[in-house]
Parts: structure tokens; sequence; C-alpha cells
């Protein structure tokens, strides 16, 4: 069993431990521009656990559980990886509409 959050501090390249975005998160707080509590990963994937099968009969707007993986840039390489990898829920929705309002715990847990 996975016990999450999962935080993946440097680079699994080059094992540098700084990062782009998080670098110019931080001058931004240091600047105040940005709340303490901020972080923000370059991307972000949601995946649904769910049974696709049932996608047809399950309510628009139901909750699902949910990996939630948030990457950042290796400041040093390069290298794109994942820096946080959290349990969550997302809200289904109909095939071809964009996303309301998904529920995941806050970046940084």
């Amino acid at each position: 069993m996975i016990n999450y959050p999962l935080h993946f501090d440097s680079c699994p390249n080059c094992g540098h431990k700084d990062t782009i975005i998080a670098e110019e998160v931080q001058l931004e707080k240091d600047a105040g521009r940005l709340s303490k509590r901020a972080n923000i990963p370059i991307m972000q994937t949601r995946t649904a656990i769910f049974d696709q099968s049932r996608r047809s009969i399950l309510a628009i707007r139901s909750l699902a559980p949910a990996i939630i993986v948030s990457y950042d840039v290796c400041s040093k390489c390069g290298t794109i990886y994942a820096i946080e990898i959290v349990k969550g829920q997302v809200e289904l929705q109909a095939r071809g509409l964009p996303p309301t309002n998904n529920k995941i715990p806050p970046f940084g847990g």
C-alpha cells in the first residue's frame, strides 16, 4: 500500500534539488506578490480511478477518487519530474465538456 502524499525533492536525473517554478514562486513570495502558502507546479495531471465501462450510468458531476501528480523542471539539467503525488477526488464530466470544479487537496498538503 502506498502512503500518500509522496514528495520528491531532487531530480531523478542529476540529483539537483532546485526547480525552476519553485525558485520563481519563492522570488514572488519574497517580494510579497504571492501568499507564503502558495505553491504552483509547472503541470498537474489528474487521473480518475473508476470503471470506464460504467461511465454512462455515473452521474455527471459526481466525484471519483483520483491520483493527482504535480511536476516541476530541474533548474540544472531541465528534466521534468514529479515533485508530489497525492490522492484526492475529481469531478466526473460528460465527454467533451471542460471540468468545472475539481476537488483536490491544496498543493503542498
